[in-house]
């Protein structure tokens, strides 16, 4: 793998991680808040893991869409990648936006078990994601406290 593709990589798993370091302190007291890093956290992993395996990044934020192109470079995901992405896809908007959802404010739709279950949903597809990586840089799997910040 050529080193600017390895910058690029290093790059979106460094935010990744940031992600999720961020939802888990908020995952605590604001737990819309935590729902969207979190869904940020796998995004950007998964976008890693673009790079490696298409040399590309799809310029999308649905995470289906990301493993499907995983998929198209004949990548296998496991079910339970599948079914983080499928739920953590939900927290995207909603979470953000104060009119995502009719008049429902973002902070009241939300709860925190809702927060520690998309943290658990984005280590699910950054445990994949980090795999991913360090097989094709040839490396053991980065441990959840050994992420980049």
């Amino acid at each position: 793998m050529r080193a600017d593709r390895r910058a690029t990589v290093a790059a979106w798993r460094a935010s990744a991680a940031q992600d999720l370091r961020i939802a888990k302190v908020l995952a605590e007291t604001e737990a819309n808040a935590a729902c969207f890093h979190a869904q940020q956290a796998a995004e950007k992993a998964l976008k890693a893991a673009a790079v490696v395996a298409l040399d590309d990044v799809a310029r999308t934020h649905v995470l289906t869409t990301l493993l499907d192109e995983l998929r198209g470079a004949e990548l296998a995901v496991d079910e339970a990648v599948a079914a983080a992405a499928r739920v953590l896809d939900r927290y995207y908007a909603p979470t953000r936006y104060p009119d995502a959802v009719g008049d429902i404010d973002p902070a009241r739709l939300f709860a925190l078990a809702d927060a520690q279950e998309a943290v658990a949903y984005a280590e699910t597809v950054l445990r994949f994601t980090d795999a991913l990586v360090a097989a094709s840089f040839g490396e053991e799997p980065v441990g959840e406290g050994e992420r980049e910040s």
